[in-house]
């Protein structure tokens, strides 16, 4: 039989997929690539060696109770999905990040919203130093600021093309200018 237990890389993008559940048996993977697949979950994603994954212009429409753990994981992207929450990237019992050391996140291009089963989620995730939340539906400027002032490590947001007005942009710009983090709004 065929064994896949040395892939460190693997590109399987385009190729009608609507699943990865069965990439958590490649013990050594670092590095996996599934944009624009037919991916509607990450349900049995796990893998205590993988560091980047992109997941981009899927069908996903929620991360799932079944996601994780990635110990490993630096860079996440689930951009240009159907996303709504991010119910998953916890884990329901501790209440503690699935993805421990995750550094950048990206999920641009979705349906997120404010409030408790949008992005509050993120203030989980300590370790992270650039989220870009383009193109979404958030608008409570209250809220997108106890996020940034609860991530300790954030360099970097990008919130452009949501539903914040005018003064609410100039009141996230003061609050990162006075932390020292990059916006783009």
């Amino acid at each position: 039989s065929l064994s896949f237990g040395n892939v460190k890389y693997l590109n399987l993008i385009s190729n009608d997929l609507t699943s990865c559940s069965a990439l958590s048996h490649l013990s050594c993977i670092e590095m996996i690539d599934l944009h624009n697949n037919d991916i509607v979950n990450l349900y049995n994603v796990s893998s205590r060696t993988l560091k980047w994954l992109r997941i981009s212009n899927n069908n996903i429409s929620s991360i799932g109770k079944r996601f994780g753990p990635l110990p490993k994981l630096e860079y996440l992207d689930l951009s240009s999905n159907e996303l709504t929450t991010l119910d998953g990237i916890l884990t329901s019992s501790q209440m503690t990040s699935v993805v421990p050391n995750l550094i950048a996140l990206d999920l641009s291009n979705n349906s997120l919203t404010s409030g408790a089963n949008g992005i509050k989620r993120l203030m989980q995730v300590k370790t992270l130093e650039a989220i870009n939340l383009d193109d979404n539906d958030l608008e409570d400027v209250n809220e997108l600021i106890e996020i940034i002032n609860g991530l300790p490590n954030l360099k970097y947001v990008s919130l452009e093309n949501n539903d914040i007005n005018d003064e609410d942009e100039m009141r996230l710009e003061g609050c990162c200018e006075e932390l020292g983090i990059k916006i783009d709004i």
